[in-house]
């Protein structure tokens, strides 16, 4: 069979969100109307004290009259529901994760198996009442297809992990009876080096393009300063002269900080660092890519290239460098080489990379993603 062929066993190749979810939602509906119908036996106290009251009718027939309106938007909301049920279609076809939905705006979302970069299974209490659970399968891109309440989630998520892990297009979806344990396969573990503004960020995208997952450390540092917990502490340290008119932190007066103090740098590293390392750990654990891409500015200096099975160098010109820093951080010459001044020097990184990738101005993103898949199949030639 064609490793383009997706092998469906036990499991319908089209299928929709299971029957309980259904009726979760009727249930739901009929609650509120039970709501209405009760909330309606105050209607004859309320209408004794309008003064229309003859031209709204008796009590009696007012109520009459909420309670068949009161139906009849019930009847509506449970067809609609049913309407919404029969529209969703997960399809499981050749090479591609189909999602169709909506009643009267329809979305279709075609997600290709080989762009597949993480499954991950959660379950609501009413879908662990029932057995229930829903799957998202992220991709490199950074889209997000989330299949709910599926009956059958165990078997589909196992069968795209598995997938993920091959690297091919082959989905085997077995059923219940026939279905094995599988074991997490570590994926390798890349890491990227060079100087600032060489190009990292876009050599990891290539990378992305080929199925591999990105550990981005500085989006995972952004994201630590947003906290509230670690503004506590670096205010603690510095004073609130390090905060922005909003709050937050205030990234450029850190870096003022840190880096004309070496104590200093050296303090805010031992905090950042170990939560850093903390978050590459769990990505590695769960991640079935076909590699992780560690994109760390202080990749050596922090001793995480001990953690790669290889560190590809980002080969770029200075004045190219200068040039991108400039243009998007709007740094001088002695902003670059204050920065670069605190990390190791690039001839010492490029001397202990196993790769070098080259990425000046006139290289394009299908030169890097050539480039990393030639890195890809040298590290599974070395596995293998």
């Amino acid at each position: 069979m064609s490793n383009r062929t997706a092998r469906l066993a036990g499991v319908r190749a089209v299928t929709r969100p299971a029957a309980a979810w259904l009726l979760a939602q009727w249930f739901l509906t009929c609650v509120c109307y039970a709501i209405g119908f009760a909330c309606l036996r105050l209607v004859p106290q309320l209408t004794n004290q309008m003064e229309q009251l003859d031209e709204l009718g008796s009590p009696s027939s007012l109520r009459s009259k909420l309670h068949v309106t009161l139906i009849v938007a019930c009847a509506c909301v449970l067809l609609y529901t049913l309407f919404r049920w029969l529209c969703i279609r997960y399809e499981f076809s050749s090479g591609t994760l189909r999602l169709s939905a909506g009643v009267l705006r329809r979305v279709h979302v075609a997600v290709p198996t080989d762009r597949m970069q993480d499954v991950v299974s959660r379950q609501s209490v009413f879908e662990r009442i029932f057995g229930l659970a829903s799957v998202t399968v992220s991709t490199a891109s950074g889209r997000t297809v989330t299949l709910r309440s599926l009956d059958s989630w165990q078997r589909i998520e196992r069968a795209l992990r598995r997938m993920m892990g091959t690297g091919t297009r082959t989905v085997v979806l077995m059923s219940a009876k026939a279905q094995e344990p599988t074991t997490h396969k570590r994926p390798p573990v890349i890491g990227l080096a060079g100087g600032i503004g060489s190009g990292k960020s876009t050599v990891a995208r290539a990378f992305a393009d080929l199925g591999c997952v990105i550990s981005d450390s500085d989006a995972q540092t952004r994201e630590m300063l947003a906290q509230q917990s670690t503004i506590d502490t670096l205010v603690s340290w510095w004073g609130k002269d390090i905060l922005a008119s909003d709050g937050t932190i205030n990234r450029a007066a850190v870096a003022a900080i840190v880096f004309n103090d070496e104590t200093q740098r050296r303090r805010l590293e031992h905090f950042i660092h170990p939560k850093l390392h903390k978050a590459r750990a769990a990505l590695l654990a769960e991640s079935q890519a076909r590699a992780v891409v560690v994109d760390a500015p202080l990749l050596f200096e922090a001793g995480v290239d001990k953690e790669c099975d290889a560190v590809v160098f980002v080969d770029c010109p200075q004045e190219t460098r200068l040039e991108r820093v400039k243009r998007s951080r709007h740094w001088t010459e002695d902003d670059l080489a204050r920065r670069e001044s605190a990390q190791m020097p690039l001839q010492q990184k490029r001397e202990r990379c196993r790769f070098v990738i080259e990425n000046s101005d006139h290289v394009t993103q299908t030169d890097l993603r050539h480039a990393a898949e030639r890195v890809l199949k040298a590290l599974a030639a070395t596995k293998s």
